[in-house]
């Protein structure tokens, strides 16, 4: 008898995106209404991709340290 892994999700809802991504209902609605977090929507359920919220962390990380170098360079 071969023992089945359980898969990570591929979608998670609103709530659970919000908590993995340490942030607010209401930002991750404004950020998803703004096009930074894509959406899913099933009938009336709207999920988000795994890999999405990745991406906008990633994204947000990489935006930061540029916001740092360009104020380090221009502050002369």
């Amino acid at each position: 008898m071969t023992k089945q892994s359980i898969a990570e999700p591929l979608l998670v809802s609103a709530i659970d995106a919000s908590r993995i991504l340490a942030i607010s209902s209401r930002k991750l609605w404004s950020e998803t209404n703004c096009g930074n977090i894509p959406s899913i929507r099933i009938g009336r359920a709207v999920r988000y991709k795994i890999s999405d919220l990745h991406a906008y962390v990633d994204a947000a990380s990489t935006e930061n340290q540029t916001s740092r170098v360009s104020r380090k360079g221009g502050a002369k």
